[in-house]
């Protein structure tokens, strides 16, 4: 579904992103973990180009998504792509919405543009199911993006994905302004998104106990790079890098596994 080839991120005198290859399959959870300033982010916002930082620009690479190479691809198709097939659920979920409009009519404007047969009516309804997958009340569509704690404005994010049904949801570290309880609530919205409605996610993590929990592959960036890649069970209780190992020595239950495979 989604194949990153060789994909270089630069700034006008650095590269930040640096030959990076990943796939992500249909219906596949593909987390993505690393220090900080690894280049997670950046490699998650090249799906999207549009998205980059002004200063910054694909070099060379391609962005495969259902063999359509969206770095080449015309912007009016690529917006196309992005908007019915691809859902974007950031850190800070507040900058999605519009600020002076209420959820309900961010929605409205959405349900119209990708179900345009549906009445009023049944786009009510289909608001209320959302909001009832993700454990909020109706009453969340009168209100502003403002008016919402974090946790809230996370699971409307959430909610969002569930109308739209993408054929991939792209998340950059979701869950890490969230308390340990959202978190986890979060993490479970994720999984009913991929179980029922077959959405393949790319995550951007800094949590590895949620990676080896939930995702079906792994990808450790370090100085823009992908150094190890595989599956979780694999790659984070016998880490070869020495960058996923200090990372896997940072949470217990890894390091304890680590210490195991040492002793072998």
């Amino acid at each position: 579904m989604l194949q990153m080839d060789k994909l270089t991120v630069a700034s006008a005198s650095n590269q930040l992103v640096k030959q990076v290859s990943l796939s992500v399959n249909k219906g596949e959870w593909h987390a993505v973990a690393g220090p900080s300033g690894a280049g997670k982010s950046l490699t998650a916002l090249s799906v999207y180009p549009d998205l980059l930082p002004s200063a910054l620009s694909i070099s060379s690479g391609a962005v495969l998504f259902q063999g359509e190479d969206l770095v080449r691809s015309p912007e009016k198709l690529r917006r196309h792509i992005v908007s019915r097939h691809i859902a974007y659920v950031f850190q800070d979920a507040r900058s999605s919405f519009f600020p002076l409009l209420s959820i309900y009519k961010q929605w409205e404007d959405i349900l119209k543009v990708q179900r345009p047969g549906l009445k009023k009516k049944e786009r009510r309804e289909k608001m209320e199911e959302a909001l009832d997958v993700v454990l909020l009340p109706a009453s969340v569509l009168k209100q502003y993006p403002s008016e919402l704690s974090g946790g809230q404005v996370q699971r409307v994010a959430l909610a969002v994905a569930w109308l739209t049904s993408p054929d991939l949801i792209i998340a950059d570290e979701p869950t890490s302004a969230l308390d340990v309880l959202t978190s986890a609530h979060i993490m479970e919205l994720f999984q009913t998104l991929q179980k029922e409605k077959g959405c393949a996610i790319l995550m951007i993590s800094h949590d590895l106990r949620e990676v080896l929990r939930f995702a079906d592959m792994v990808s450790i960036m370090a100085d823009g790079q992908i150094v190890e890649a595989g599956r979780p069970d694999s790659v984070l209780t016998a880490p070869k890098h020495e960058v996923t190992r200090r990372l896997c020595r940072s949470v217990p239950v890894l390091r304890s596994s680590i210490r195991r495979e040492g002793a072998q």
